[in-house]
């Protein structure tokens, strides 16, 4: 479903993609054959959007190329828009080929101009997949944003975010990488995870983030829920790190992040394995003005891999 240019965009209690199947396990999967491949709902040229109500199901590709549910492509919002993707349900985001190098995600937004008030919230977003290829590049995420202004990311349910590339190169739930003054509150994450075969994956790029803060200053974080557990994926390798929450740069300045849960038990890893509730940039100073109160943490007790925060993206044993 494609939406045109105009002033106002309305989308609402849509089914999209073969309804009567629920996938489970591991692809490629051959069933359902007749369903919506690619994009569920993509919207270019609006000054305010409702997305609202829809269930978007079992989208699945065959190809290398790039999938997302929902998606806010150019020219979105501007000065008195209104943009809001609240209570959709996606639920089966799979790429089938085990050759693509393109990203997979379940909610995009990487437009939305200065002057639009935007919300993202109520969602349901769950197993989000790549197949079991080679490749280094795809980063399955549940949700992204990127717009040049500030949004509200709330009371998302975000869970079964696999990368199972072979590559290494990165899983999300919740992606957030442009726009000052966001709020990021009472948002559900768990159940993210990628194959760990390639290793080299000590970084806020390419490890396993349940939150993922990179970009925008003055944002505030406050009660969400976010648990990683399990053990990663693939073969036994060195130098990979997993965590709740990641802030990614000393440049992210005055973020607030409050009373939020941030656990993390996953497992998997030989050498240089950090397995942590938080990971900070190592050469943060008070010039970030970060204010960090009221968190609970929880992690596992594996010595030198287990920890409430890891600084860096350089292994230090915990």
């Amino acid at each position: 479903m494609g939406a045109p240019l105009s002033g106002t965009t309305t989308i609402t209690n849509n089914l999209i993609g073969e309804q009567g199947t629920t996938l489970s396990g591991a692809p490629p999967f051959i069933s359902p054959s007749t369903t919506v491949y690619t994009k569920g709902i993509w919207v270019a040229g609006t000054t305010s959007l409702t997305i609202t109500g829809n269930t978007l199901k079992n989208i699945l590709s065959y190809i290398g190329t790039q999938m997302n549910a929902i998606e806010l492509n150019t020219a979105i919002g501007g000065t008195g828009g209104i943009i809001n993707i609240n209570s959709n349900i996606v639920n089966g985001l799979v790429n089938n080929s085990t050759t693509s190098t393109s990203s997979i995600q379940g909610i995009i937004v990487s437009s939305a101009s200065t002057g639009s008030v935007v919300s993202v919230s109520s969602n349901t977003v769950s197993f989000v997949q790549t197949s079991a290829g080679t490749s280094f590049t795809p980063k399955p995420t549940g949700i992204t944003y990127s717009g040049t202004v500030g949004a509200t990311l709330e009371k998302n349910r975000v869970s079964t975010i696999y990368n199972r590339m072979t590559g290494t190169g990165g899983v999300y739930g919740i992606n957030y990488t442009s726009g000052n003054t966001a709020t990021i509150q009472n948002n559900f994450v768990w159940d993210i995870n990628q194959n760990m075969s390639g290793g080299g994956a000590f970084s806020t790029t390419f490890g396993i983030f349940g939150i993922r803060i990179a970009g925008g200053t003055g944002h505030k974080i406050y009660h969400n829920n976010v648990h990683l557990e399990g053990l990663m994926f693939g073969t036994a390798t060195s130098s990979l790190l997993t965590a709740a929450l990641t802030i990614t740069a000393t440049s992210l300045t005055g973020l607030d992040v409050r009373n939020n849960i941030f656990s993390n038990v996953m497992t998997g890893g030989t050498t240089s394995i950090a397995h942590v509730s938080t990971n900070l940039p190592s050469s943060g100073t008070s010039s970030m003005n970060l204010i960090w109160n009221n968190n609970a943490y929880y992690s596992g007790s594996t010595a030198g891999v287990h920890g409430i925060c890891h600084a860096g993206t350089v292994y230090q044993a915990l």
